[in-house]
């Protein structure tokens, strides 16, 4: 129920970024993403942004970054195998 929560909550802050992106003046950013996921089910993801706030000044430049991840992996306690998604 709560990975349910944190999912919504990182799609909300991904769209309101991406909305204050594309109301900003035109700046180069940076969209990242990766899966890795083996034979058992286990899993780790990734969706990450990166934005510039303001233009490139005497080399440098202040940028926003958003990342979020998600984990799934199964595991033995007391003999029975459990899941947990972080």
């Amino acid at each position: 129920m709560a990975s349910a929560q944190y999912g919504r909550l990182a799609i909300a802050l991904f769209a309101a970024l991406q909305l204050g992106v594309l109301h900003a003046p035109a700046f180069a950013g940076d969209a990242f993403t990766g899966y890795q996921v083996d034979n058992k089910g286990q899993y780790f993801a990734y969706l990450g942004i990166r934005a510039p706030l303001m233009e490139e000044r005497k080399g440098f430049q202040p940028f926003i970054q958003v990342l979020g991840a998600g984990v799934g992996y199964t595991f033995k306690d007391n003999g029975q195998e459990r899941d947990a998604n972080l």
